[in-house]
């Protein structure tokens, strides 16, 4: 698809697996975990576990693990408008500008985590490097799974957003763990 293509032009391999029985491994590595994605209480220790020792974990959207470790929730995002990088932030990005859908937004206590994207005062995005938290990786948290279709990559600056994204996060390789969708 799109977004596999345009990671792939700019050196960064892409590939979609299913989670059951999946175990995060290598460096220089991303794992984006979609929605639909089944992951257990032992895949999630394990994908802590790969981040601390210096993986980079994408949530694509709301997650039990996300509230019940770091407090945060999703809730109805009250839209529309553009999602916006935030200046100063070290993954500024340039000043992107994403034509995304509003759907949701971030909600709870962000205090060891960096807003990286909002949508006027609401958080779409964030990001935590904080070793207290993550060790040496780091989570980017993003509400919604709407920046991964392909269809969010020929709109605004998503692609070249995305792009950004995982090269400052030394992401060389990404997985897209997911579910078959019937």
């Amino acid at each position: 698809g799109a977004v596999a293509e345009i990671l792939k032009k700019n050196d960064i391999d892409a590939s979609f697996v299913l989670t059951k029985d999946q175990k995060p491994r290598g460096e220089a590595k991303g794992i984006v975990l979609m929605p639909g994605a089944k992951v257990d209480r032992d895949q999630w220790k394990a994908l802590r576990s790969w981040v601390r020792d210096g993986g980079t974990l994408i949530v694509a959207g709301q997650r039990l693990e996300l509230s019940n470790d770091f407090r945060i929730e999703a809730e109805a995002s009250a839209g529309p408008g553009p999602v916006r990088t935030v200046p100063g932030s070290v993954y500024d990005a340039y000043g992107h500008e994403l034509a995304l859908p509003y759907v949701s937004q971030l909600t709870g206590s962000f205090s060891r985590w960096e807003t990286i994207l909002t949508r006027g005062k609401e958080q779409y995005a964030l990001l935590s490097s904080d070793s207290a938290v993550v060790g040496a990786g780091r989570i980017v948290v993003f509400a919604d799974d709407r920046l991964f279709s392909n269809l969010a990559m020929a709109l605004g600056d998503n692609a070249s957003y995305l792009v950004t994204l995982l090269k400052r996060c030394d992401v060389k390789d990404v997985e897209f763990w997911d579910s078959i969708r019937g």
